[in-house]
């Protein structure tokens, strides 16, 4: 054994979830490490959809801008049957998610390239990946955790006040936390999936062939990877066993099931088999041990839940990390599971459902998804909800946004310099914000605005009364037919972007309530507190 380091949270798993959580948490100033069992950083397409509440995480996070760069263009969907003949195509540069602005669209990246945009900005903290450090025990004590951790030069010990498992689903986290992992596993169903250079291919089409007898088979070019993206369903042979992952393999699977000559392929990046586990936690937390993305749910890749349920996750995480590791209650950490358990529960029934869709019509079902024309699924996650959470307060009369909801954009333009801001500008950060829908000036948030809390008054162009820097103009009244306000209301946005109070009117000491009930309050300072002033 060698020297024992402190960190406040050692996170273990350097996919988009370990990434986005250790990001998260830097950015806030909380110490932590990530570890990584790999000795390189892996490759290939895997899971490249970026749904637009992700994307939305991404731009708070400030790796959106440079992810950009890296996405795909939307080339027509091709469907064929198994004679080669073309039964549709479907222009998908016109599908665009029926959502609010400004994300509309499911991005497509090569999950390579977020993880290398998520380490770019996570290093700009001053926090690296620590690559070929593998988890080979953890032992709880009341107020830290220690890890065992088997690099090259041997056993460390990490001290860490919380770990988080974000190592996928083959978890050792879990396993050593002693949290169970039920579902199942679809072994009559597999797929190859491989990045691979190809020729007599167009590369302005994403084709997909289907097969009833011997499966289908999907190609697209990934022009930032400059290579094509080949997905393939096998079964197994009578005596149970699969093809090997090797470019012969992906070569036969084409020529038998699509056949057009002048087709070979090539150079493979990456190969991999996959199969459909359909699995989740019966819990997120065992003591200081946590688990995030795959480490605490599988299923099945359909629609591409399975990063964006996982970075949800640790957004979910990070903000509460950092309050209790200020102070807060440990109650705080327990919403986690609160919020996020049923989440993936719906998302492993929602993706099941889909899985099947996309088996019986591919085309049609990559319409419906990318169009959020899906009667069980929302594939931009913009309407999940923690309604009914412990962090989840509506006084009075409801609103037509309730406390739960995840908080929409609108466009405003700032009393003071007439300057044209976006609300998710004023969200960006680690603090909360106080949304005062209001007619009328509001003397005693005048000026207030610290790390924890930021307030600000959103008017009606008719009541622009006041000309400070904390005033808003809905000039379109985009804010308030968003959050469906009549009248004065209050609405408070989480860290997370998520709603957490909102009331009918414009009585502070309420919101202060609020922070009191949810064991914040003496936390956050906020001036306008009776009982903080007493």
């Amino acid at each position: 054994m060698s020297s024992v380091f402190q960190t406040d949270v050692l996170v273990v798993g350097s996919g988009p979830v370990g990434l986005t959580l250790a990001l998260d948490l830097a950015r806030r100033n909380v110490s932590c490490r990530l570890i990584e069992q790999s000795s390189v950083y892996p490759i290939g397409t895997r899971g490249r959809g970026i749904s637009v509440r992700t994307q939305e995480v991404f731009e708070d996070l400030g790796v959106l801008a440079p992810l950009s760069a890296y996405v795909e263009p939307l080339v027509p969907l091709r469907t064929y049957d198994q004679q080669n003949n073309l039964i549709q195509e479907i222009n998908l540069t016109h599908i665009r998610a029926l959502v609010s602005p400004p994300y509309q669209a499911i991005f497509m990246v090569s999950q390579h390239h977020t993880e290398a945009v998520l380490r770019e900005r996570l290093a700009s903290y001053g926090v690296s990946v620590e690559l070929n450090s593998t988890l080979v025990g953890v032992t709880q004590y009341p107020d830290y955790v220690v890890a065992s951790v088997q690099g090259a030069n041997g056993v460390t010990e990490i001290q860490a006040r919380y770990l988080v498992g974000c190592d996928g689903g083959r978890s050792t986290v879990r396993k050593l936390a002693g949290i169970s992992f039920l579902g199942e596993t679809w072994d009559e169903e597999h797929h190859i999936l491989a990045n691979v250079s190809a020729s007599g291919l167009d590369a302005t089409a994403w084709c997909t062939w289907g097969n009833p007898v011997q499966g289908g088979l999907t190609l697209n070019w990934m022009s930032q990877s400059n290579t094509w993206f080949f997905i393939a369903q096998v079964v197994p042979s009578a005596d149970g066993s699969m093809p090997p992952a090797t470019l012969e393999t992906l070569q036969r699977l084409f020529d038998e099931r699509v056949g057009l000559p002048g087709v070979r392929f090539s150079d493979p990046t990456w190969i991999s088999v996959w199969r459909p586990n359909i699995r989740m936690v019966d819990r997120y937390r065992n003591g200081r041990v946590l688990l995030a993305g795959d480490a605490a749910h599988v299923h099945s890749a359909a629609g591409g839940q399975g990063l964006n349920t996982g970075v949800q996750d640790a957004y979910n995480l990070g903000w509460k990390l950092d309050y209790v590791l200020q102070g807060a209650s440990e109650t705080l950490l327990d919403t986690y599971q609160v919020e996020r358990l049923p989440i993936a529960l719906g998302v492993l029934a929602t993706t099941s459902t889909r899985h099947r869709a996309f088996a019986q019509d591919f085309g049609q079902a990559i319409v419906n998804l990318t169009s959020g024309q899906e009667s069980f699924a929302d594939p931009s996650q913009l309407s999940l909800s923690y309604r009914g959470s412990p962090l989840a307060r509506d006084d009075g009369d409801p609103l037509g946004i309730r406390a739960g909801d995840r908080a929409p954009d609108a466009s405003l333009i700032q009393a003071e310099n007439g300057e044209q801001i976006r609300l998710f500008d004023l969200f960006q950060g680690t603090h909360f914000t106080l949304l005062l829908f209001s007619g009328q000036p509001v003397p005693q948030v005048r000026g207030v605005s610290h790390n924890d809390l930021r307030i600000y008054v959103i008017a009606r162009p008719e009541n622009s009364m006041d000309r400070s820097a904390s005033v808003f103009i809905d000039s379109a009244g985009q804010a308030y037919s968003a959050y469906g306000i009549k009248g004065d209301a209050q609405i408070l946005i989480r860290p997370d972007g998520y709603i957490g109070f909102t009331a009918g009117n414009l009585n502070l000491e309420e919101v202060s309530s609020y922070f009191k009930d949810i064991a914040l309050l003496s936390l956050l300072n906020i001036p306008f507190s009776n009982e903080q002033r007493a």
